[in-house]
């Protein structure tokens, strides 16, 4: 074999064996990926073919197989869990060893019927159709409400691992939200309820960033100076909720507990503060809910001054535990749209 043979065959087999490892399924294997929200048409069968995507040489067997679930109805969601999905097709005497289901829930409804109408109107006339809500949009609009800000003035990022919780659809549902701990990735309790039912229980992470007005130094502060009004320009910063920027009406005549360089956020732990609320001080919370300001008694786990976030405790049993921002001596407020229905 000369040399410009030898070159062919190691570049043909290098060929190949980059064409196989491109493959993402195994010769043959079959992939049912099931599609998160599925409206089914009036009179729709509800098969595997309806709420997946099928992928390999069983497709046109798997297609066909219906799903054991409870009647889809008009205006209602139904959930339908990937275990089930298996077990129908372990006992459908489909090859189940070479399937894979990718997915962990299908929420199913059903159009309803059309009503006779007249010719449709123009094109340019008609409107976009109304998109699906889900726990994503009640829980961005919950957090909003949560810090106080505008949908341009948060930044959410959720984790990839609850996609799935946050496409479930939320419409004739109620939403029920809650805080769990206080950290800089705060993290939910989402409960959907459907009529006297609970049809999802998730707890969802997210990394949260608000833009807020800062003093940001224009030249550099010693430590123990006070600050005056020519150190610092007031300039829109993206921070965490639980390091926030000190009140920029707030710093001047305070005085720095470590020293400062140009360009630094002067932060409320950067400045001397008096503690009006000490850990294991009672602590007088009003909690604004809407139009609605309820006041109740919490424990503080941390000491706070005017303007910092502390972290409190329930006294009830439940021990919960939450964050509210010092307003006063023994005094704290919250924003705290607990539940967030349609």
């Amino acid at each position: 074999m000369d040399g410009m043979t030898r070159l062919m065959v190691v570049l043909m087999a290098t060929l190949a064996s980059s064409v196989g490892l491109a493959s993402d399924r195994p010769e043959g294997v079959t992939t049912v990926s099931l599609r998160s929200t599925v409206r089914l048409a009036p009179g729709e069968a509800l098969t595997l073919g309806a709420v997946a995507t099928i992928d390999g040489g069983q497709r046109s067997e798997l297609a066909a197989l219906g799903l054991p679930a409870e009647p889809v109805e008009t205006g209602r969601w139904t959930v339908l869990d990937a275990e089930a999905v298996r077990k129908l097709i372990e006992s459908s005497g489909a090859r189940s060893g070479s399937v894979i289901v990718r997915g962990t829930r299908v929420n199913l409804t059903r159009t309803p019927e059309r009503a006779e109408r007249g010719p449709a109107a123009p094109e340019s006339e008609a409107g976009p159709s109304p998109a699906v809500e889900t726990v994503r949009d009640r829980l961005e609009a919950w957090l909003n409400a949560r810090f106080g800000a505008g949908a341009d003035e948060v930044r959410l990022r959720f984790e990839e691992r609850d996609a799935a919780t946050l496409d479930t659809p939320v419409e004739g549902r109620v939403v029920e939200v809650r805080q769990i701990g206080a950290s800089a990735r705060p993290a939910a309790r989402v409960t959907v309820y459907e009529r006297d039912s609970i049809v999802l229980s998730e707890a969802v992470r997210v990394d949260v960033e608000i833009r807020v007005p800062a003093p940001v130094l224009v030249r550099p502060l010693r430590r123990g100076e006070r600050v005056s009004a020519d150190a610092f320009e007031v300039q829109p910063v993206w921070t965490t909720p639980v390091d926030p920027p000190a009140d920029p009406e707030r710093v001047v005549g305070r005085e720095t507990r470590r020293a400062l360089e140009i360009g630094e956020v002067v932060r409320f732990g950067h400045l001397q503060t008096k503690a009006l609320i000490r850990r294991g001080q009672d602590v007088s919370v009003r909690t604004v809910r809407g139009s609605i300001v309820v006041t109740t008694i919490a424990k503080a786990r941390s000491d706070a001054g005017e303007g910092e976030i502390v972290e409190l405790e329930a006294k009830d049993r439940s021990g919960r535990r939450f964050t509210a921002r010092v307003a006063g001596d023994g005094r704290a407020v919250m924003i705290d749209p607990t539940e967030v229905s349609p």
